[in-house]
């Protein structure tokens, strides 16, 4: 069982569907025993249906444990984090503080660093001492005395800070699954771009086209990032790129309130002046006064708009991915809208 399991843990491209269905769908590492696999140290899984099923249709799974990994084996004992001299968090074996994981653990991401550099997000098990991305309960005796990130997920959020991570417990929440799903699209096409070699006038375009997105999150950002893409030169492009990224991701990282939402949509109204009818506007600023409410899902008002960009069209709208954006990104973006729209309700 441990060979069979150390080969499908790290050879993590192989995935049922072959090599087509791997191009078409996103990679995204994954915490093994939230598809199913019997890795826990009890040797359980922690299954998660909207993963595996719905996330699972579009995300390309690289799956992985690092506490299987280090040679912990399945069953194994429980280890936990402790609080150490200096702010230091080790990561100890339950029964037997003696026996300590941290290094082997921090060293499992320097193993595969090449295999998550390529991802374009993560998503690990809540509360794990390895795994877990925060509200790791850290302890100094019998006495929870902080909350951390799990030694690996630490390590992986450190080497990649624009990486969009996320726990199960995170991607319940429709608004946090929303923010997360669009950072994974947003980091794809950014893959996508950097295999091209672009250029300052591609990088430019590629910030144009994200525009709006960036404008519900963190409007102040935008000017930021856009200074930066016009001072840059082409000997410095690769360092300015980065610089970029981090920015790009951290923007988005902000929740995006219905109020700069509501902004943002208000802003796209304004292409539509001088080519609908008084009351057509009446009629776009109530259905974007209902979802300023929460009546109405993002979706439904931006289908709205384009209904009448349809009629009208308008080039930078057009080209915009917040207006338009990928059919998959689309599906899940509106599933979790839909989802949040019925939670504001129910709030």
């Amino acid at each position: 069982m441990a060979a069979e399991l150390s080969n499908q843990l790290i050879d993590s491209g192989a995935q049922s569907g072959g090599a087509a269905a791997r191009k078409e769908k996103i990679p995204v590492g994954v915490s093994a025993c939230l598809l199913g696999e019997r890795v826990r140290y009890d040797g359980g899984h922690k299954r998660d249906a909207h993963i595996v099923e719905t996330l699972g249709e579009h995300f390309d799974w690289h799956p992985f444990c690092p506490e299987f990994e280090i040679g912990l084996g399945v069953p194994r004992k429980p280890i936990r984090l402790v609080a150490a001299e200096g702010g230091a968090i080790r990561c100890v074996q339950l029964d037997d503080p003696r026996i300590e994981h941290t290094r082997a653990l921090a060293d499992c991401l320097a193993a595969r660093r090449e295999q998550v550099a390529a991802l374009c997000a993560c998503i690990l098990k809540k509360n794990s001492p390895s795994c877990g991305p925060s509200g790791v309960p850290v302890w100094r005796g019998e006495a929870k005395a902080a909350e951390s990130s799990g030694i690996f997920a630490s390590a992986l959020m450190k080497a990649f800070p624009w990486m969009p991570v996320a726990d199960e417990r995170e991607l319940a929440s429709p608004t946090a699954r929303a923010n997360f799903i669009q950072r994974v699209f947003v980091l794809r096409r950014w893959r996508g771009l950097m295999r091209e070699n672009p250029g300052i006038a591609a990088l430019t375009r590629f910030h144009a086209r994200h525009k709006l997105m960036i404008m519900s999150h963190d409007p102040a950002s935008y000017p930021k990032l856009g200074r930066l893409l016009a001072e840059a030169r082409m000997d410095d492009l690769a360092a300015v790129a980065e610089r970029y990224l981090r920015g790009l991701m951290a923007a988005l990282k902000q929740p995006a309130d219905r109020g700069r939402q509501t902004n943002t949509l208000l802003h796209v109204l304004g292409h539509l002046k001088g080519k609908i009818t008084p009351a057509q506007r009446r009629d776009l600023r109530r259905t974007i006064d209902d979802f300023h409410q929460g009546r109405l899902p993002l979706a439904a008002a931006v289908e709205h708009l384009n209904r009448h960009f349809r009629q009208h069209p308008d080039p930078y709208i057009a080209d915009s991915w917040h207006m338009n954006p990928e059919p998959a990104e689309r599906a899940l973006g509106m599933l979790a809208g839909d989802a949040a729209a019925c939670e504001a309700q129910a709030g």
